[in-house]
């Protein structure tokens, strides 16, 4: 992939309106566009999420760079990123904020939940970073500006995901492409391993509406007293077993090598959300041709799934 390159070197996008207020926490100032009318926002969910990533905020640079890699450079190669302006929505701790910040020209980042001024912490002292508090419905760029729109792991917890990624399509130039990571419905995987999903599930719906605390202490608890165990059994069955795929039958299994600040992040993004939605290959390829989006490519490693989309220069 080889995005067209429109940017001019460290000089942020046009905002085509004022901000509803500016907000400063901790030091930081940010520009907030996030009104409390604003649809297609679930607010549980975002003020989980802002605490999520107040919590695990610290990402070294060579822990971003290794997951880095394992999202985008299979469909985004480096190459492709040179001139490119960025959007990375619902941003989080910043982290692939700063992966992009590296390879493009000008990265504009958004999230609408206090996880915002983390990033802007986070990316303070990169001079071609932007990062605003808006949400997908209040996002203030003009439509056609980005090469590239970035959305990791967030789309499955907005009410109306499809929405969402039509605003995102807006924002997208002709010829730009649009790249998202959806939580999958294992519809591929054996009967133990949705078995196991599902009761995760229903617990997720309990420990999501308790207090903040206790959704951190059952997290912490689910991180060793579930995902260790069966971290540990893959990888025994990984180095065991004649075929090399045989641990993938295993709950969990994408977590072996991961480091243990990823695995209890990790857990407490999973019983802790109070939204989550979960798509199949079929349900993103529908969603992303009706949003105008043609040469759909999956990433056909985990995470599932990995997309990138790209729009028309002349659409039909």
């Amino acid at each position: 992939m080889k995005l067209r390159s429109t940017a001019v070197e460290h000089v942020p996008v046009p905002l085509r309106r004022e901000p509803v207020r500016l907000v400063d926490a901790a030091g930081v100032r940010l520009a907030s566009y996030v009104t409390e009318a604003e649809d297609n926002l679930d607010l549980a969910t975002v003020t989980a999420f802002g605490r999520e990533w107040e919590r695990f905020s610290e990402f070294s640079n060579d822990e971003i760079e290794a997951a880095g890699r394992e999202y985008f450079a299979d469909l985004i190669p480096d190459d492709g990123l040179r001139g490119a302006t960025v959007l990375d929505v619902g941003c989080g701790s910043g982290r692939w904020t700063r992966y992009f910040a590296k390879r493009a020209a000008f990265v504009e980042a958004a999230d609408p939940s206090q996880a915002a001024f983390v990033a802007a912490r986070a990316t303070a002292s990169l001079g071609n970073v932007r990062v605003i508090q808006a949400g997908v419905s209040s996002l203030p760029y003009p439509d056609g500006s980005f090469d590239l729109v970035v959305s990791v792991g967030v789309l499955h917890h907005v009410p109306d995901p499809p929405a969402a990624i039509r605003r995102l399509a807006d924002l997208v130039r002709p010829g730009g492409a649009l790249y998202l990571y959806l939580y999958y419905r294992i519809e591929d995987r054996p009967w133990i391993y949705r078995t196991a999903f599902h009761s995760s599930n229903a617990l997720r719906q309990i420990v999501s509406q308790l207090p903040h605390p206790i959704k951190v202490a059952v997290s912490e608890a689910a991180a060793i007293l579930v995902y260790a165990p069966l971290i540990g059994l893959a990888t025994v069955i990984k180095r065991l077993a004649r075929d090399p795929r045989t641990h993938e039958n295993v709950p969990l299994h994408y977590y072996i090598g991961k480091p243990w600040k990823v695995v209890r992040n990790d857990a407490l993004d999973r019983f802790g959300t109070p939204l989550e939605r979960r798509f199949s290959k079929t349900e993103i390829s529908d969603i992303l041709h009706d949003a105008g989006f043609g040469d759909i490519r999956f990433g056909e490693a985990m995470p599932r799934w990995r997309v990138l989309a790209t729009k028309p220069v002349n659409p039909a």
